[in-house]
This record gives C-alpha cells, structure tokens and sequence, in this order.
C-alpha cells in the first residue's frame, strides 16, 4: 500500500487487483494495464492532470466517502505536487500489479531513472515554448 497526504489526510493507493483494474476502467475508460504495458501512454497519463485525477478517484473514493468528501472536494486536493507524488505511487502500484515478479522488479528498478527522463523532456519542451535557451 503506497499513501500520499493532501488536504491533511492519508490517502492509500491499495496494492491493484484483477477487481481493480475493471473498476478503474468502467469508472474511467482507461485501462491502466494496457497503459502500462505501452509505458509512454501511462506518463502520458500522468502529464494529463484531469485525467489522472479520474484515476486517483476511482481509486481513493471508498476512502473519500468515509471522509465525507465528494468528487469536486477530492479534485480540490490535487495540487501538482500532490499529483507528482501520486503519480509516482500509482506506478509502482501498477509495477506491482505485473504478473513476472522478476519483470516487476527490473520495471520498478528502472522507474526512478525513467520519471526522471520524462522530467527532462517536459523542461526542454518548457524551454522551447518559452524562448528559452538551454545554455
């Protein structure tokens, strides 16, 4: 189980079941596992923060429900640092999920080093759009 903690609470990213993964997508119309299979549509995901959000609440609503938040309020949480560590806890979630324990490892091995990738392609296109030069 993987938490992040917006609004002052605790909130859980559970370890994903084949109960899971049905849910998200009748909630969401994404299917994370195929998400993860094509690894750029999965930070492509990530990069889509309204998206993604329909993700962490098809994901966290039992828990929001208990907290008597509903779906605006939740989405009202989701600042983008919340949604970067979010982010990073639902992949290693979705890691998890891989059937191949040795496959997942060498994923969640690598998971660091690729978010870090991803972090320099958007602060280059950042700089592209602005003007900016990257000396």
């Amino acid at each position: 189980m993987w938490q992040f903690e917006p609004g002052g609470h605790e909130w859980h990213i559970p370890r994903l079941t084949n109960g899971d993964i049905p849910d998200i997508r009748d909630d969401t119309a994404i299917h994370i596992y195929k998400l993860a299979e094509s690894g750029g549509d999965l930070f492509a995901l990530l990069l889509e923060p309204f998206r993604f959000g329909a993700v962490l609440w098809s994901i966290c609503k039992k828990q929001a429900a208990e907290r008597g938040i509903d779906e605006r309020g939740f989405a009202r949480l989701l600042t983008s640092d919340v949604t970067e560590k979010a982010g990073e806890l639902l992949c290693e979630a979705i890691v998890d999920f891989f059937p191949r324990a040795k496959a997942a490892a060498s994923m969640k091995a690598d998971l660091r080093g690729t978010l870090a990738k991803l972090d320099d392609k958007l602060i280059a296109h950042s700089k592209n759009l602005s003007g900016v030069s990257a000396a």
